[in-house]
């Protein structure tokens, strides 16, 4: 294990507890000061937030109303659908480019629309913004969808629909430069001004493609608009409130906007969710203990390392180099801050930044209210219609209304979650947390494999896995319960362990047990006493007849020991063939 110390002079970090506490409860950090305090906050609705984004633009000049209310402010008519004339509109303004549209003289071979749009819809055509749903005609009545206004922003943002992305699945880059998060799929349609202005807002604090700057500061740069007003807009250094799982949080340095990158305080971060942090002695080299496994980051360099067990059921805990996009930590006024999508690769948190709203939203995978565990909302796994889901309920909702096999286990107190992510360090992966009923939750154990069964014993929790695709490589993980890193892979490399099999006369291997409940293992002083075989003889489920001799003398009982040693064949079981 690692030699805990805690060394900055600028940072303080908490070593909290080994549970994730409850967020309406303070935290202690170290030395006894409190740590930030969590108080009650609304929300904003999705028409205010709405209101707020129009009144941003509207004040930066890139939209206008309908008419006006009898207290004479605009009426942006934000809850009425727009059309494709505004919306091509609005995607010129975002350019920076209304006044060349408006003094420039297009041909296009569209009949069909208004004289009012006519320079937008010009200027887009001959720019190859836009196109007609026919030869002829430009739609430009017709209502506009999400998934065409975010492609519109997008192009503003410098992406090409031909190259940078497509169409069906225009979320996957819209949800990631914060255009959207995760409202919209290919299924949406409803649609309104109020979106329209949301999703603009978002678009000008996006950065540009390629270039070191965010939307808005281009636009400033061509005179489209002018400093002042970007700063009323709270364009410029915004101030952004940061809550957590719903809950405001104060005492801790807010986040930073450079370039239209999000920048979150690491310090604050780490001891709000508190993690266990080891420091270098120059204090500019931090190891997250995130469960599991761990994080290493270092201020001059934009590299994630992190070392864990690499399938999670055998031992190497070596350090890999995260091979995706650069994490680079920023220094100002001596505080350290991490790009923001670090939290949802490498803290299994989910975060959105809602910029028309000045509010960066985190929400950890689990909420406990009421007595009760509930999946999060706004995670990327489950699906939607999961999240706020008590896990009581977990297993019984999926698509074929059937159970959800191998997905929660409970242990006396304590309940284990298996969630497949499909982020993180380890790319899709299964985490697995452990709760208690006291509101505290942590990650002890994530793989690439399957997790099919988990059972406690003493003071360690054991995690049988399954590895694609022919359901024949069951292994097992020890993971000790009061500290997740320190595992122990179990069993003998090869063989496959807990399930009952037959052989049939054309070669084939056939799985006797039907679900993750009959799978067949005990868990002793001694050891784990299972049913198994060596699997190495069987390729995608076929074994040749030659080797069923040695399918027959390894078939059988077998006690494999808690330390990690090599596993004693027990009793032989007679192999059916059929």
């Amino acid at each position: 294990m690692l030699r805990k110390k805690l060394i900055s002079a600028i940072l303080i970090i908490a070593l909290a507890g080994t549970l994730v506490p409850l967020a309406s409860q303070p935290v202690l950090a170290a030395g006894g000061d409190t740590a930030p305090q969590f108080i009650s906050a609304g929300v904003q609705t999705d028409e205010s937030l709405a209101q707020t984004a129009a009144d941003k633009l509207y004040a930066l000049g890139l939209f206008q109303g309908v008419g006006d209310n009898a207290d004479g402010t605009p009426d942006f008519a934000l809850d009425r659908a727009p059309t494709r004339h505004e919306a091509v509109t609005m995607l010129v303004r975002l350019l920076g480019k209304e006044s060349d549209a408006r003094n420039g003289t297009w041909e296009t071979p569209f009949t069909d629309v208004a004289d009012w749009a006519k320079p937008y819809v010009g200027y887009a055509y001959e720019n190859k913004l836009t196109y007609g749903i026919s030869a002829t005609e430009f739609g430009g009545y017709n209502l506009t969808t999400p998934a065409q206004y975010a492609a519109f922003v997008m192009r503003a943002l410098g992406y090409n629909s031909e190259t940078d992305f497509q169409f069906s699945w225009v979320w996957r880059l819209s949800d990631e430069l914060r255009i959207t998060n995760g409202e919209y799929d290919n299924e949406s349609r409803d649609f309104t001004r109020g979106d329209i202005a949301i999703m603009s807002v978002n678009g000008l604090l996006a950065p540009y493609k390629e270039q070191d700057k965010a939307l808005f500061e281009l636009l400033i740069a061509s005179g489209a608009i002018t400093p002042e007003a970007a700063s009323g807009a709270n364009l410029i250094n915004p101030e952004i409130a940061m809550y957590l799982d719903g809950e405001l949080l104060t005492g801790i340095d807010g986040p930073q906007v450079v370039h239209g990158q999000l920048f979150l305080p690491l310090s604050g971060l780490l001891e709000s969710l508190s993690y266990e942090v080891i420091w270098s002695d120059d204090g500019t080299t931090a190891e997250i203990n995130v469960g599991d496994h761990l994080v290493r980051v270092q201020v001059g360099s934009d590299t994630v390392s992190i070392k864990y067990s690499y399938s999670g059921f055998y031992d190497d805990h070596e350090w890999h180099e995260d091979d995706g996009p650069g994490y680079p930590l920023m220094v100002q006024n001596d505080r350290i801050y991490v790009i923001s999508r670090f939290v949802t690769d490498y803290l299994n948190c989910y975060m959105r930044w809602i910029i028309a709203a000045n509010r960066v939203e985190i929400n950890r995978p689990f909420i406990y209210r009421d007595g009760a565990w509930y999946i999060s909302g706004n995670m990327y796994w489950p699906p939607s219609s999961m999240n706020n889901t008590r896990l009581e309920d977990y297993q019984k909702i999926n698509t074929d209304g059937e159970p959800v096999r191998g997905t929660v286990w409970t242990a006396g107190d304590l309940m284990f979650v298996n969630k497949n992510s499909g982020e993180g360090p380890i790319m899709s992966s299964r985490h697995l947390y452990m709760l208690n009923n006291k509101g505290g939750f942590r990650l002890i154990f994530s793989t690439r494999d399957l997790i099919t069964s988990v059972k406690v014993y003493g003071d360690s929790c054991y995690v049988m896995g399954e590895f694609w695709p022919w359901r024949l490589g069951n292994s097992f993980a020890r993971v000790l319960l009061d500290d997740p890193y320190t595992q122990t892979a179990l069993g003998s490399a090869g063989y496959s362990y807990g399930m009952f099999i037959t052989g049939s006369e054309d070669g084939y291997i056939n799985l006797s047990s039907s679900s993750y409940d009959d799978l067949d293992f005990e868990i002793r002083d001694e050891g784990i006493y299972t049913i198994g075989f060596d699997a190495s003889v069987v390729i995608e489920g076929f074994i040749g007849k030659e080797n069923y001799e040695r399918l027959r003398e390894t078939y059988g009982y077998y006690l494999i020991p808690l330390d990690g040693s090599p596993h004693q064949f027990m009793e032989r079981v007679e192999l059916d063939i059929r």
